[in-house]
C-alpha cells in the first residue's frame, strides 16, 4: 500500500506513479491531449517503467555481447 500517510492534496495512489520528467518544465509533452488541449500531465506506473528499463538495459547488454553495438 501507500508508503506514508496522504498529505493535502497527496492521494496515496500518487505513491504508484511517477510524473512526466519534464511536467516541472511545464514542457507540452508531459501533457496529454489532442490538437493543442494539454491539460493533464503524463504519469508512469513506477513498476512497469522499472520493468520496461530493465527489459531495454538487458537487450542492450545482449547486443554488446554478441558485438550488435560497442562501447565507447
Amino acid at each position: 500500500m501507500a508508503s506514508s500517510p496522504p498529505t493535502a492534496n497527496h492521494f496515496w495512489v500518487q505513491d504508484f506513479f511517477k510524473d512526466h520528467p519534464k511536467l516541472l518544465q511545464k514542457a507540452a509533452e508531459a501533457y496529454s491531449g489532442t490538437r493543442g488541449t494539454h491539460n493533464k500531465a503524463k504519469v508512469f506506473c513506477k513498476w512497469c517503467l522499472d520493468d520496461h528499463v530493465n527489459k531495454v538495459l538487458t537487450q542492450d547488454a545482449r547486443e554488446v555481447e554478441n558485438g550488435s553495438w560497442q562501447i565507447s
